[in-house]
């Protein structure tokens, strides 16, 4: 999994409407703020690994809702370990989207490495919201 330091090669990963022999990312970033080259996440020795996790904040919405759940997005991670693009794949509404959002743009990694280089990437990843008991 995310982390664990492994080869990609060994991971699950797919979209909907994947065939085989092709690539799997297929979405082109735009020049505005990528550094490296982007790969294909199946093409990796090292997988990125979170080095500063960011918890996403309540919004007063959702507090007054009791709302909870997951909210899942597509990030590109690039070369310096900046998250440089968030696409989010869901949300849970009363405000969520953007408290994803912005958390998702919080989170730094050491960077995907190919044979030896860093590379940029684009991964799945979730936020639980979870209401505190007390």
């Amino acid at each position: 999994g995310l982390g664990s330091g492994g080869s990609a090669g060994n991971a699950v990963i797919g979209k909907l409407g994947n065939t085989l022999n092709k690539e799997i990312d297929t979405i082109t970033p735009t020049k505005k703020a990528l550094v490296g080259k982007l790969v294909s996440v199946t093409t990796v020795t090292t997988m990125p690994v979170i080095v500063n996790t960011v918890k996403p904040e309540y919004t007063e919405e959702m507090k007054k809702n009791k709302v909870e759940g997951v909210v899942s997005a597509k990030i590109l991670i690039d070369v310096d370990g900046k998250v440089k693009e968030v696409v989010l794949l869901n949300d849970l509404g009363y405000d969520s989207k953007e408290a994803a959002l912005k958390a998702f743009q919080k989170l730094e990694f050491t960077p995907a490495m190919q044979n030896g280089s860093p590379v940029a990437v684009r991964i799945i990843m979730k936020f639980k919201f979870v209401l505190q008991q007390g």
